[in-house]
C-alpha cells in the first residue's frame, strides 16, 4: 500500500487484475508488455493511469 509503482507482468492471457489492483490500490501501474490492447480501452483513459514499457527494457526497469 505504500509503493508509488506497482509491478503488472502479464501472465497467461492479454491482461491481468494485477492491472485493476494496482490502480485500486493507489499506485502507479507499470505494464510490461510488448503491443498489446489493454481491456476497456475505449472507457478507461489507460495512458493517464499506467505506465507501458517494452519486455526488451526489463532489464533498465531501476534506471527507467
Amino acid at each position: 500500500m505504500r509503493s508509488i509503482f506497482c509491478l503488472c507482468p502479464f501472465g497467461w492471457g492479454i491482461w491481468s487484475p494485477r492491472l485493476v489492483e494496482s490502480a485500486v490500490s493507489g499506485c502507479v501501474p507499470v505494464v510490461i508488455a510488448n503491443g498489446i490492447q489493454l481491456p476497456f480501452s475505449e472507457i478507461v483513459r489507460w495512458p493517464e493511469i499506467l505506465l507501458m514499457m517494452a519486455k526488451k527494457d526489463d532489464m533498465n526497469l531501476q534506471k527507467i
